[in-house]
């Protein structure tokens, strides 16, 4: 899978913006955007500049990768952006009125650990929002509004990675309770990733950009692809988007 300390991919999630179906959504999500925020895992700065746009005092993003936060601090140099883990992050406790994460969870060895950190950066009645892709998310029919669902009809072994490390939406609920929190809503939410011609959509899969699954397939698989998606999608324009689970839960 991919590594994400190496400086070869260190671009692959900072050049995109936060979709309006984002900003729309944790608008009503959030309580009230003041005080301060933390993103962790913030990749390239996306979603830490978005949430600064929210009207947050500061919007701090977190994220283990050096070179990744190298390029976050090059594209938002008025963001703070601190190296952490995501379970020992080495911010103060109690400080902030929302912890955030996108695409995190799947990452993780253990999420009880991160679970941990949030509730001790959150201040009294704060708001931890997870967003992430589940079981159930990942495994819809490929089709021209879940061009994901492709890989997995090309490439069933895709599928045994991703259900290794995607929880199902009820596992990864009873964990947060477990955790402390009481969980005021989980839904499903269809974010759109980006609107692009056909031609810039297959460069992206080519060079692997922003999609970490596409790292275990070989080049061969790759090249495959490629040519199964070209046939699959007969518009020349696309509008790419994903379905997520949305956790929002209070400390």
């Amino acid at each position: 899978m991919i590594d994400f300390h190496d400086k070869r991919y260190q671009y692959n999630y900072a050049t995109r913006r936060a979709d309006v179906s984002w900003i729309e959504k944790m608008s009503i999500l959030l309580d009230s955007p003041t005080g301060h925020a933390v993103d962790i895992g913030c990749g390239g700065g996306i979603y830490t500049r978005a949430l600064t746009s929210l009207g947050f005092d500061t919007v701090t993003g977190v994220d283990s990768s050096l070179p990744i936060l190298e390029v976050a601090k090059q594209l938002h140099p008025t963001l703070p952006f601190h190296h952490g883990q995501a379970e020992a992050t080495g911010l103060a406790s109690g400080h902030y009125s929302l912890v955030y994460c996108r695409a995190l969870i799947h990452h993780l060895n253990e999420v009880e650990p991160f679970l941990s950190e949030a509730f001790r950066l959150l201040e009294n009645d704060g708001q931890l929002i997870v967003q992430d892709r589940t079981s159930e998310d990942c495994f819809l029919q490929g089709s021209p509004s879940h061009i994901r669902g492709y890989y997995y009809n090309l490439f069933p072994h895709l599928q045994e990675i991703e259900r290794k490390r995607r929880p199902t939406i009820q596992m990864l609920s009873s964990t947060i309770i477990r955790s402390g929190y009481e969980v005021e809503r989980v839904e499903t939410f269809w974010e759109t990733r980006q609107t692009s011609s056909k031609q810039h959509f297959l460069q992206e899969i080519r060079a692997r950009t922003g999609r970490s699954i596409l790292h275990a397939l070989s080049d061969h698989e790759l090249n495959k692809l490629i040519a199964y998606l070209d046939q699959q999608i007969q518009d020349e324009f696309i509008e790419e988007t994903d379905r997520w689970t949305i956790w929002v839960a209070r400390k």
